[in-house]
């Protein structure tokens, strides 16, 4: 699972820096490039060495080291690794936070590296991808994969509750009732089984899938409090409070949303396709995937897992090299295999993708791709001159604490996220 810290809020790995830096001499070896990566497990730090050693096959004068850094607050330390000699040449990043290390000038733009290059076409990715990995304007990285959200549900429950699985098309309250009847309490009144659980706390989903809007047109300010987006995150928290269908924060302190699903404690998980990474292994489940439930209107937003040239490089142009390959067609057939992502190479996913697959067979690849049409990058929910640590600050963690837990209403809540922010955004334009 080596997305699950992305996008929702940040959730906390226990992970350390797991390979040691470099030497000022190293530094210095213009044959030596640097990869950094999230360690997000021992099977997917193997991957991502695996993948570099495949660079390295028919490239013998160039090394490659690999650095897997803790996946807890993975972006703040890669920003401090940039600062001091342990600098990557070539890293992962999280898309919300291109902005800020554009802004810190921490990371190149591509657009000269690939202007000398005569065989690089970036059309052959989703332009969904590419929004994602934009900033003012100019590319800033490449993607082998991404995934749009996604509705896992475990068929053995389904089956025991004599509920047909879910179809393409359905909205937000047959989800509501299918999640009814999945729930099960045990004879104290607790819940033992959860009819749904959505990964994270993502209101600004539910916020948009209602007819909300984070900001006005010309993002001059924030409008969360709306009518709209109230409707959105009341029934988000409903699934929670009123209704019990899904955890609450309580009780996803001792497990997290995955591991629930996982060992067969939820009929249905709203997350992305970074589980059937996970989930290939599982044995004792059979399970399938549909296209989210719907709203107002029709959304769903990607997460790619965007691959930088950090501004530190010494060797650009070794360092496009590998990027190429990382985000080329050899290593998005490569990792795709795994389970890990969505190809982010449009004639990848068309063909190879849609293939069925021996280790998750139960996987029905087309409702990805038929996500995209309505899908969109999570810039949307960005501003340019809020960094996502600083918008992300207002809407989450402690902001959001009262809501979850019952100390206040969802106008109470959005009212002073809309004010909070419009404060912010009026002292920075100062």
């Amino acid at each position: 699972m080596v997305y699950k810290k992305i996008f929702y809020i940040e959730l906390f790995f226990l992970g350390i820096l797991l390979i040691s830096g470099c030497t000022k001499s190293e530094l210095n070896n213009p044959n030596e490039l640097k990869v950094a990566f999230p360690a997000g497990g021992m099977e997917f730090i193997r991957l991502m060495k695996n993948m570099c050693k495949n660079f390295q096959k028919n490239r013998p004068g160039l090394k490659v080291k690999t650095i897997a850094v803790g996946a807890a607050n993975y972006n703040e330390k890669i920003m401090t690794m940039i600062a001091t000699d342990d600098s990557p040449d070539v890293f992962r990043i999280q898309p919300n936070y291109i902005p800020l290390f554009v802004k810190k000038g921490l990371i190149i733009d591509l657009e000269k590296l690939i202007e000398k290059d005569k065989y690089f076409d970036k059309s052959i990715y989703y332009p969904v991808v590419l929004e994602d990995l934009t900033c003012n304007g100019k590319l800033y990285g490449l993607a082998y994969g991404f995934t749009p959200k996604i509705i896992y549900y475990n068929k053995d429950l389904f089956d025991s509750a004599g509920v047909p699985y879910p179809k393409a098309g359905w909205n937000w309250d047959e989800y509501l009732e299918i999640a009814k009847k999945l729930t099960i309490k045990d004879s104290d009144g607790n819940i033992k089984q959860f009819g749904g659980i959505i990964e994270g706390f993502d209101i600004l989903h539910f916020a948009d899938t209602w007819g909300g809007n984070m900001w006005n047109k010309n993002k001059t300010r924030c409008t969360i409090d709306s009518p709209a987006a109230r409707a959105g995150i009341g029934f988000f928290i409903d699934l929670i409070i009123k209704y019990h269908v899904t955890p609450s924060p309580r009780e996803r302190q001792s497990q997290g949303d995955y591991e629930v699903f996982k060992n067969g404690r939820g009929g249905m998980l709203l997350s992305g396709r970074w589980q059937t990474f996970d989930l290939k292994n599982v044995k004792n489940m059979r399970w399938g995937i549909c296209e989210i439930p719907q709203g107002k209107r029709k959304v769903n937003r990607i997460t790619a897992n965007g691959w930088v040239i950090s501004a530190n490089c010494s060797n650009q142009a070794k360092a496009f090299e590998i990027l190429k390959y990382i985000c080329g067609e050899e290593n998005v057939k490569y990792i795709m295999k795994t389970g890990d992502c969505v190809p982010s190479i449009i004639k990848v996913a068309e063909t190879d993708f849609l293939d069925k697959n021996a280790s998750f067979s139960e996987e029905d690849n087309s409702y990805y791709l038929k996500s995209i049409s309505f899908a969109s990058s999570y810039k949307k929910y960005l501003h340019p001159d809020i960094s996502w640590i600083e918008l992300g600050g207002m809407i989450f963690g402690k902001k959001i604490e009262p809501l979850l837990f019952q100390r206040c209403d969802v106008k109470t809540y959005t009212e002073k996220m809309q004010k909070e922010i419009n404060e912010f955004l009026a002292a920075k334009n100062k």
